[in-house]
């Protein structure tokens, strides 16, 4: 009887003790809940709010007096995000200049978000604040993802759209979305390609030091192609520049399309 007595105390004892592990397990539970609401309540209060005639752009108010921004509608509709008056980026919608970020829908219309980062001085005082915001662009794409239906890409309308370059052979097409940031030069029958003053390729009619890509009435076309500075250029520079490198098959199908053109080599 007594070892009977015993082995109930011990089950009551056991099942207490589950019960309040239960109840700790729970409360730690519900108290990791609360602090994650608090934590996410607390970050939407440190976000500023910048009305656009697309959307609500959000970004952290922690930058004091010397930040500010503005709206200019003049070309593209541009909101520049600045710094003791200085230009630190700039978010660009339903524009093409820049790089891409992404696109959301607003009513039936589909918006272009696109980001310009303003090239910085190492020597400046405020070097790490520029740095820190352009960092922050980050909290705008993320507020854009939960407050519109952003999705992350490349959905500029003019993808497909080309633009001309005059040669002295024959005109060349490549993508419109690098109409503006893009720089060509025709010399004879070479013509270069640059961006911010790095060099791209050449395309050259005529025999030189390069890759042949084809012929074009019986002419060789060659391609010298320029190795990009990845220990002077930023990321965002460097994976905007390889595209555009890429797209130099954009301008070989378009010659592909004439008879004169041949990639017999």
């Amino acid at each position: 009887m007594k070892r009977f007595i015993c082995t109930v105390l011990c089950l009551v004892l056991a099942c207490t003790a589950l019960v309040g592990c239960q109840g700790a397990n729970q409360n730690e539970s519900q108290s990791q809940d609360a602090g994650e609401m608090r934590t996410a309540s607390e970050a939407a209060a440190d976000l500023m709010k910048i009305d656009t005639k697309y959307c609500v752009l959000k970004y952290p108010s922690k930058w004091g007096d010397d930040f500010s921004s503005k709206i200019n509608e003049d070309k593209e509709y541009t909101v520049s995000f600045l710094y003791d008056g200085n230009t630190v980026f700039d978010i660009i919608l339903n524009g093409s200049g820049g790089s891409p970020l992404g696109a959301f829908e607003s009513g039936d219309e589909k918006v272009t978000v696109r980001v310009k980062t303003a090239e910085l001085d190492s020597k400046d005082k405020n070097i790490q604040i520029y740095k820190e915001m352009q960092d922050d662009i980050n909290v705008i794409i993320d507020n854009l993802k939960m407050d519109y239906k952003f999705t992350a890409g490349d959905f500029d309308p003019d993808d497909n759209e080309l633009f001309e370059i005059k040669t002295s052979k024959v005109s060349l097409y490549y993508p419109k979305k690098w109409q503006d940031e893009v720089k060509t030069e025709v010399d004879g029958d070479k013509v270069s390609f640059s961006c911010n003053e790095t060099k791209l390729f050449d395309l050259v009619f005529g025999e030189c030091e390069g890759d042949i890509l084809g012929t074009y009435d019986g002419t060789k076309l060659y391609l010298i192609d320029y190795p990009l500075d990845k220990g002077k250029l930023k990321a965002d520079e460097i994976k905007k520049m390889t595209a555009m490198k890429e797209d130099i098959n954009v301008i070989i199908d378009n010659l592909s399309k004439s008879e004169r053109f041949s990639t017999d080599r």
